[in-house]
């Protein structure tokens, strides 16, 4: 298992994630990025969770704005 510190970035309108290193050698370097989700992204609230598992011809069925 490997654990990186970082930064989770949300491009809410162009349904693109990006997790940013916090951790050297690899500060600021981003890590994962995860594109062409269907958008826009919902904002995250207390009960919805971003889950992207089988996305393909999926849309955002919980959250929203």
């Amino acid at each position: 298992m490997t654990t990186i510190k970082g930064e989770l970035e949300i491009d809410h309108e162009r349904g693109v994630l990006y997790f940013h290193s916090y951790e050297p050698p690899l500060i600021g370097t981003t890590v994962l990025r995860i594109c062409r989700l269907p958008r826009p992204i919902p904002k995250i609230k207390s009960d919805f969770a971003i889950d992207i598992t089988h996305m393909i011809g999926q849309n955002w069925t919980k959250g929203g704005e």
